[in-house]
């Protein structure tokens, strides 16, 4: 690339900056990229990320567009990215990204709800930026184009999984506790979880230890064991808009009214084996049908947060020295992560999340654990190794260390949990179990500290290749989230070393 066009690169960096200050975010020299420029204007409810090559301007930038909220839906995302690559084209051999986000405002004014999507201020930006206001479509122009996609809005006039959603949460007649939601997992297909397992907030907000999906996975709704909406049959009974000519008042009553016949059939439906099952799947086990209608949503919610878990405590030399190494790498760059950081003292690998709210169940779990040693002092012999390679993240909240397993450690992992499930100690798993060693977080203190909710994910497609090294079982721990100990470990209610010499 030409001198002339590195000093057209720097120059509209610099300009960017100005621009749009501590929004805007760059990181230099990655990969086959010169630059990689985020920016998340105040006014708009998006991420941009624009990669540069050498060649750039001359060739148009990679663009992605990332939602910091659910205002926007994947397909609109989709059309968006669309046009703002299509207007790159139009601003070839020119510095573009400035221009590159006035058209995505221009998009989200003329193709969405803008109450939803741009402050105020970004109407004026629009105005300020063309000299003119946003064209408005003539009312003939607007029913022509109504009679054209009139069938087509027929068929979309289903209510969303986003309006069932707010339908449970704030209709005191509907108990929230009683509802299933079928979602997609993408490693094991359909997976159901109760409605008060899940957090409702946004995506970004919200801690790995909660269970959270986007909500185009979800793919049907249950009241009790009868399907209430169903987006791939376009089944609508808690509404009645797709004209089934039933409500999920109806549903109700009528699940009342049959609630003596089917009486047995619903008790076995929540028994411990059911709830067993589903431990595998996701890690969460859910015992409120009975409670139905009678218990507080929040009570429930709290009730499902976890509060202990049973970890491996990485305590390897070679990955806390390359644990360390990446870290400084990354705060020499971004030090205002510091405090995001975990410290090697704290580095473990999760076997899974228990809800323990008594004495008397902590006690439990610490008996169970007791009575499995010999077990797993046997599966230990067999040298289990994770092997900490790759770094990804759980929605930009929490930067980790992948971890690689053999069949060994699935088999080690799966007795653990059945163990306690048959001792009665519940396991809380929050999401589809995947084992990772915490790199980075951001805390809910954190959160405010940084003013953002989340890390760059710039810094997580850096170091995605990183390779720290590789852990030997050689005991468990059960520790508590909420206490911490001297050497800055979690305290542990109970441990169990596995290995009589090291490996």
């Amino acid at each position: 690339m030409a001198g002339g066009g590195i000093e057209l690169q720097s120059t509209e960096i610099a300009s960017l900056k100005g621009h749009y200050g501590k929004t805007c975010r760059v990181i230099t020299n990655v990969g086959d990229f010169t630059y990689i420029v985020a920016i998340q204007p105040s006014d708009v409810h998006l991420t941009f990320k624009f990669q540069l090559s050498t060649s750039y301007p001359q060739t148009p930038p990679g663009i992605i567009v990332r939602s910091n909220s659910s205002r926007l839906t994947a397909e609109e995302i989709e059309m968006l990215q669309t046009a703002i690559t299509s207007s790159a084209g139009e601003h070839h051999g020119s510095p573009m990204i400035h221009d590159l986000i006035q058209t995505a405002r221009t998009w989200l004014e003329n193709h969405t709800d803008t109450e939803n999507t741009l402050a105020p201020e970004a109407a004026r930006v629009l105005e300020a930026s063309s000299g003119t206001k946003p064209k408005k479509r003539s009312k003939a122009k607007k029913h022509q184009e109504q009679n054209v996609e009139l069938d087509s809005v027929k068929k979309l006039s289903m209510k969303t999984a986003s309006d069932v959603i707010s339908r449970i949460v704030w209709d005191e007649e509907m108990p929230a506790d009683c509802f299933t939601v079928g979602y997609i997992d993408r490693f094991k297909g359909i997976i159901e979880n109760n409605f008060t397992a899940f957090s409702w907030e946004d995506l970004s907000s919200v801690d790995y230890t909660v269970l959270a999906i986007p909500q185009h996975r979800i793919q049907y709704f249950k009241y009790h064991n009868v399907k209430v909406w169903d987006k791939k049959d376009r089944l609508d009974n808690v509404f009645g808009s797709t004209g089934g000519g039933l409500t999920i008042a109806d549903v109700m009553a009528k699940y009342e009214a049959e609630k003596p016949q089917r009486q047995t059939v619903s008790t076995v439906s929540h028994d411990s084996d059911d709830d067993s099952d589903n431990s595998d799947d996701d890690g969460v086990v859910v015992n409120v049908g009975t409670s139905c209608g009678d218990a507080d949503d929040g009570h429930w919610e709290n009730k499902l947060r976890p509060n202990y878990f049973l970890c491996v405590r990485v305590t390897d030399p070679q990955i806390m020295e390359n644990l360390g190494a990446l870290q400084e790498s990354i705060l020499e760059v971004e030090p205002r992560y510091d405090e995001c950081c975990v410290k090697s003292s704290e580095l473990h690998v999760t076997i899974c999340t228990l809800g323990l709210d008594t004495v008397q169940q902590v006690s439990t779990a610490r008996q169970s654990l007791e009575k499995m040693t010999t077990e797993l002092r046997a599966m230990a012999e067999k040298n289990i190794r994770l092997t900490i390679n790759g770094v990804s993240d759980f929605f930009d909240r929490v930067l980790y260390g992948q971890v690689q397993h053999d069949q060994d450690f699935a088999d080690f992992n799966e007795h653990i949990r059945m163990t306690f499930s048959e001792f009665g100690v519940e396991v809380r798993d929050a999401h589809d179990y995947v084992p990772h060693m915490t790199i980075m977080k951001v805390t809910r203190l954190g959160e405010r500290r940084l003013q953002q909710k989340t890390i760059d994910p710039d810094i997580g497609e850096r170091v995605k290749d990183m390779y720290f090294g590789t852990q030997v079982i050689d005991a468990v721990h059960l520790c508590s989230m909420k206490e911490k100990t001297e050497d800055g470990f979690y305290r542990c209610a109970a441990s169990v070393d596995l290995l009589d010499v090291e490996q």
